[in-house]
């Protein structure tokens, strides 16, 4: 199983655990309120008590505390178990010290403050003729406050839980309360039976502090059950009281609209409960009413539904939404969101309708028992009312995940403005004309059905800006259908549960209900599927649970659609869960988890002759009489390297043992002894190539040094501007040799590039993977610039254009093109940013031109860097504790670059430079007496402008020498009003392209410092040896000039002389036969599998008058049925595909090209989902040709209609007259 696979299943785990725990907490509380209706009934005085005394609580708490908890708190606490080298421990110490505190003042006042807390919720009561019921609820009122402190602490633990990856306790431990609550009114039952309440008198103080006190027991237990996990999970508290900069403002200011939106909701239940508080406040002593518990009881059963499907899907749905968003992809976002919402419906529509329906014998069976005989009928209005209002407090549930998806919670709190006013206002109206006291809830209930589809008529066209691809009338289309597919399997439930009723035994009732239900799911199934309900017909294909693997998922993951793409990190953390008396809950925004460190192989300093470190290693086994291997390092695909000792030179060096068995191990050893002529010293070097040796094989040596791979350097954070333009300025100018040799590197990356321990900059070869890899459809030139845009742009914002790559998160994307990095991170100077827009988009801002060649990045970033260097500043990254003048230190290293004319905006600083090997200073040669950072004019001279690639002063990860600050970078782009291209539009490549070289680097610098790899090939030019130091600025300008006028020769004489190397010929391209030809119109997608398949071959026929048909629908997109359909073209064998021609039989539709997700022995029929996109047309001619963006490798082809040209009026069809495949073997 991959790491991806393992990932979806450790979701499944996770959301089973979560729904698991939570539906069986459900259960209890069920079952709890169901033993409350037989003790104390439905709408008596004393069911009213005390739940207005056991729920004041819980709605304080969710106003005052557990929105600032939920979405404030818990975001710092993941942010600080996950970052912080403790774990996180001494931020959670100070968190759990700090709200314990406030919430330990806060519940002390609210408990002081019980009477007018109280009359906040239940005015009603306050009334002189309620005076002894106000006192028995004042009295359990004041027992139950402390919960609120408890619920605290309780959801505190359970979050710090749940960032250690132990979700299951937070979930399960509610349980322990309903058990408690249980306990505790079984006892009452046994000691006062179940008709005090009939008596019309308040509880005694007996039964008030047993009720109670047996409630606040029940959230204590709750919360101590966590303490054991909490030690299990290595988490030891301990009080701190230097609360100061723990950095909860900032968040705080993030995190307020959705504590708005918590206070919102909770403000609106208050009014709610006041207004049901008059159905028991008058009339008789002994007067019912439906008030405030019968509200909350139809709530409990309407909601359930909800709980168990709708949030987990909206927790599967929220990870892969909020990867589209943060990649720019508005349609993804819409897709997830339109999924989810269609899956969610399907099954919670008839939920609505079976509620409606049968709420009397639900309610019946649920709280018609013992005293609640009398006024169970109170809940079932209310349930009715309740049920009317499912399907759009589920669609709006839907609609804000993806707000949160995209990052926006201010959005969602306006829209709540709307939802609650309307229901506010609509409570008021239905309560206060009517009165009669026993249809109070259902009324109450029926505003709370209409706000939502207020709420979700303006949220739609809201979110409708936002995601334009989000579908409108075909989810109403949806919808109707559904409903239609529900009304015979209601109708049936109904009669069933109708005859059943007139039967006073509750086992015939309830086998009836259950009878009912079982007939009503299997008629809405049969109906659905003659409907062609796409999502119904696929929950039965995963029901029949047929054994071993037959390409099919369980029932579980069919609810849960968990993606094939989802990652570990995003799977981590499941959305926070919180009570939830609105049902809106509490929610935290999502956003993208960073990506995990890469595992970083060390390769330590070789320890010195003599010493204990050094004798150990002696008796390692020798190579070629000379080499004896010290230490293995990494071992990757039967390859094993090692640091070895050189018994001849008495040196260190690298050992690659090479597989003598594997048939590319001759072209490894060939391109190794072209890459042992390079002498730069830029470029690691090869020291020995050995074909084979008895007992060992082919082996490979290479020079070692040591120092970090910018890969590592960048899991620190950014780099400033100069020390980032220094670093790709060298990399391209070693380039420039060998491209003229006609080699190329085409792996350059922060994994093959290493900062040594003395600041220099070293380019690690890729000989070692050369073997297993496919090289890039671009020219070897064209590849490494373009590495070399990726490598500045990765340098100034810590990001990677091309996806989560190399530990760093993906570079942000905005109309399918890289935003600019000094819109990710401020401070980035304008030059550096128009040198990265000028390698990484087709059109430069600006007009200005592409960059194309090393010796063209070189140039640019020359002009840009002046005299500046920044080997000083990466050698302080590397030796944060080395005082860099002192005499023991590293030498510091400068570019061998010799830089042009200085313009007056770059000449504000100088570097001392020289051609010294790595280890050993020039002879003569003395430190500067002024650190490079810290140089200033003289006293006299004049001042010189700021050069453009100064940064602001920030703290780095790491100490590196201050650089003067420099003026702000402007916000908006530099370059408005050009169009953002995509990667494949560029270079004809998927925007996330993958780099093979990565995991054996990865893997080889898992263990900290270091890591050589074989050298590109060779022909890259020798270094000067005998260049002299430049002190003087008269000195340096004198040396670029006539540097300049030397280059500018050279590239004339180069121009005008030397012929352009011979490039290979491209692999002849040819058109291919088509073996097998059927259609492709899966029944899990909505299809029937019969669109014409015995007329497929006339799409391969060569006759362009004979063509293959789809079914004729009522619209272009197939009535809403299916995302679409086409054929699938066996080639017979693998080939690299390189476009398809299509002649269409009318134009106009959409198609899209499709190929395999996963390699297959045979084409995958099951969904569309199997296949992915390589190509796409829309508003088709006659005849067109779909390419992709590069050649694929590929057995099986997909010819797809998204969207169907017209044929008449009402009348869409669409046909393939000819489909031929040019391709290469």
């Amino acid at each position: 199983m991959t790491d991806t696979q393992a990932g979806g299943r450790r979701l499944i785990n996770a959301t089973a655990v979560m729904a698991s725990g939570t539906m069986v907490s459900r259960i209890l509380g069920l079952v709890r309120a169901m033993l409350i209706a037989f003790v104390l009934g439905n709408g008596t005085r004393q069911v009213e008590a005390f739940n207005y005394a056991n729920t004041v609580p819980t709605t304080l708490y969710l106003l005052l505390a557990g929105g600032t908890l939920n979405n404030v708190l818990v975001p710092q606490i993941v942010r600080a178990v996950t970052h912080d080298e403790d774990g996180g421990k001494a931020f959670v110490d100070r968190i759990i010290t700090g709200f314990v505190l406030a919430l330990g003042a806060l519940t002390i006042v609210v408990t002081v403050s019980t009477p007018l807390v109280m009359s906040m919720f239940a005015r009603a009561w306050t009334a002189p003729d309620m005076a002894e019921w106000w006192a028995s609820l004042l009295l359990m009122s004041y027992i139950c406050m402390p919960q609120l402190f408890f619920y605290g602490v309780f959801f505190l633990i359970g979050q710090v839980l749940n960032a250690r990856d132990k979700f299951g306790p937070m979930m399960w431990a509610p349980i322990a309360n309903n058990v408690v609550s249980i306990g505790v009114f079984a006892l009452y039952l046994v000691i006062w039976g179940n008709q005090t309440a009939l008596t019309g008198e308040p509880f005694t103080a007996g039964q008030a502090w047993l009720l109670a006190g047996g409630s606040t027991l029940g959230i204590i237990v709750q919360t101590v059950v966590l303490v054991p996990f909490l030690k299990r999970a290595g988490f030891s508290y301990r009080p701190r009281f230097d609360l100061k900069g723990t950095g909860l403002g900032r968040t705080f200011h993030v995190a307020k609209w959705m504590v708005g939106y918590v206070a919102l909701t909770t403000l609106v239940q208050m009014l709610v409960a006041n207004l049901a508080s008059g159905a028991t406040a008058s009339g008789a002593t002994d007067a019912n009413g439906a008030g405030w518990t019968v509200y909350q009881n139809a709530y409990l059963i309407w909601i359930l539904p909800h709980s168990l499907l709708t949030v987990s899907l909206a927790t599967a749905m929220l990870p892969s939404a909020s990867r589209y968003a943060v990649a720019g992809d508005r349609s993804g976002v819409a897709a997830e969101t339109n999924h989810a919402l269609r899956l969610a419906t399907t099954f919670l529509l008839p939920a609505g309708v079976a509620l409606f329906v049968l709420a009397d014998p639900i309610t019946r069976l649920a709280f018609g028992n013992g005293t609640g005989a009398e006024d169970y009928i109170y809940i079932a209005w209310a349930l009715m009312a309740f049920a009317i209002g499912l399907v759009p407090f589920t669609i709006q549930y839907l609609y804000l995940r993806a707000f949160f998806a995209m990052d926006n919670t201010r959005t969602p709190f306006l829209l709540q403005i709307w939802i609650s006013g309307a229901n506010a206002v609509a409570a008021l109206a239905l309560a206060l004309p009517w009165n009669d006291p026993t249809t109070v809830a259902a009324r109450l209930a029926l505003a709370y059905s209409l706000s939502y589809f207020v709420g979700v008529f303006i949220t739609h066209f809201v979110l409708r800006r936002r995601l334009p691809e989000l579908p409108g009338l075909a989810t109403v289309r949806h919808l109707v259908r559904l409903f239609v597919a529900t009304l015979p399997a209601a109708a049936l439930a109904f009669g069933i549960t109708w005859w059943t009723e007139q039967f006073p035994s509750l086992l015939i009732r309830a086998a009836g209900l259950a009878v009912a239900g079982v007939a009503a799911v299997l008629l809405f199934f049969f109906t659905a599927k003659r409907l062609k309900i796409a999502e119904t017909t696929a929950l039965l294909q995963q029901l029949r649970r047929q054994k071993g693997d037959d390409g099919q998922t369980d029932a579980v993951e069919a609810i849960v659609e968990v993606e094939d793409g989802a990652t570990a990190d995003d799977l981590a953390a499941p959305a926070e869960q919180a009570p939830d008396p609105d049902g809106m809950g509490v929610f935290v925004p999502v956003a993208p988890a960073a990506p995990p460190a890469s595992a970083l192989l060390s390769l330590p300093v070789p320890p010195i002759a003599g010493t204990p470190e050094a004798e150990a290693s002696a008796g390692g086994r020798v190579l070629g009489e000379r080499y004896r291997l010290a230490r293995q390092l990494a071992v990757h695909d039967r390859a094993q390297t090692w640091r070895a000792d050189d018994l001849v030179l008495g040196r260190a060096v690298l050992v690659h043992l090479l597989d003598g068995d594997d048939p590319a191990t001759a072209g490894v050893l060939e391109s190794s002894r072209e890459a042992a002529l390079a002498t730069d010293s830029r470029f690691l070097r090869v020291l020995d190539v050995v074909d084979a040796e008895p007992g060992a094989g082919p082996y490979l040596v290479y020079e070692y040094t040591s120092g970090q791979t910018l890969e590592k350097v960048l899991r620190s954070g950014p780099l400033t501007g100069v020390e980032a333009a220094w670093i790709v300025r060298e990399v391209a100018d070693g380039l420039i040799g060998l491209h003229g040799q006609g080699h190329y590197h085409r792996h350059l990356s922060p994994a093959t590039l290493l900062i040594t321990t003395t600041g220099n900059v070293k380019v690690l070869g890729s000989a070692l993977t050369s073997s297993t890899e496919t090289p890039s459809h671009l020219s070897g030139e064209a590849a490494d610039v373009r590495a070399l845009g990726q490598l500045l742009y990765a340098c100034l914002v810590a990001r990677w254009p091309g996806g989560d790559q190399y530990g760093l998160e993906a570079a942000p994307v905005v109309q399918g093109g890289w935003v600019l990095p000094s819109q990710v991170r401020g401070g980035v100077a304008p030059a550096v940013d128009q040198v990265v827009d000028r390698l990484l988009s087709a059109v430069p801002r600006g007009h200005a031109s592409r960059l194309a060649t090393a010796q063209d990045v070189t140039t640019q970033l020359s002009l840009v860097l002046g005299p500046m260097g920044a080997a000083h500043d990466l050698r302080a990254r590397l030796h944060p504790d080395v005082d860099p003048d002192d005499e023991n230190a590293p030498p510091a290293p400068v570019s061998q670059v010799v830089p042009p004319l200085p313009t007056p905006a770059s000449a504000s600083r100088f570097a001392v430079w020289d051609t010294a090997p790595e280890d050993e200073p020039l002879p003569g040669a003395t430190p500067p007496a002024v650190p490079e950072a810290e140089a200033v004019p003289e006293p006299d001279a004049p001042p010189v402008e700021p050069s453009p690639v100064e940064e602001p002063v920030e703290e780095p990860a790491a100490p590196v020498q201050d650089v003067p600050p420099e003026p702000e970078a402007p916000e908006a782009d530099a370059y408005p009003g050009e169009y953002h291209y995509t990667n494949a539009e560029l270079y004809g490549e998927p925007d996330e392209p993958g780099d093979e070289t990565q995991p054996f680097v990865d893997e080889a610098l898992s263990r900290s410092d270091s890591f050589t790899p074989v050298p590109p090939p060779a022909g890259v030019r020798p270094a000067s040896e005998d260049e002299e130091p430049k002190r003087s600025r008269a000195l340096t300008v004198l040396l670029g000039v006539l540097a300049l006028v030397v280059v500018v020769g050279i590239v004339a004489v180069v121009a005008l002389n030397v012929r352009e190397p011979a490039t290979p010929a491209a692999p002849p391209v040819a058109a291919v036969a088509v073996a097998e030809v059927s259609t492709f119109d899966p029944k899990a997608d909505g299809g029937d599998a019969s669109e014409n398949d015995k007329r497929a071959r006339r799409a391969i026929d060569g006759d362009p008058e004979t063509a293959w048909r789809t079914e004729k629908y009522g619209t272009a997109t197939f009535n809403g049925r299916k995302p679409g359909v086409g054929l699938v073209l066996d080639l017979g064998e693998t080939r690299s595909v390189v476009d398809v021609a299509v002649t269409l039989e009318h134009a106009g539709g959409a198609v899209e090209l499709r190929v395999p997700a996963k390699p297959a022995d045979s084409a995958p029929m099951k969904s569309v989902d199997q296949w992915q996109m390589v190509a796409s047309a829309k508003d088709l001619p006659q005849a067109l040709t779909l390419a992709p963006a590069e050649p694929v490798e590929t057995r099986f082809l997909l010819v797809y209609f998204t969207e169907l040209p017209p044929i008449d009026k009402d009348a869409y069809r669409g046909g393939f007259a000819e489909i031929a495949v040019d391709a290469s073997p």
